[in-house]
């Protein structure tokens, strides 16, 4: 991976956390839906 890449990804992945965590996710579905939102938030 480039460096864009890994930053990206990492983007991803906080925006994901984030997400769940305001959501108060709880389970597969509510965390699929989480991680869908922040796959698209970037």
């Amino acid at each position: 991976m480039t460096d864009l890449e890994l930053i990206f990804t990492m983007l991803g992945e906080a925006s994901t956390t984030e997400i769940a965590r305001k959501a108060d996710a709880q389970g597969f579905i509510e965390n699929r839906t989480s991680a869908r939102q922040g796959g698209h938030s970037t």
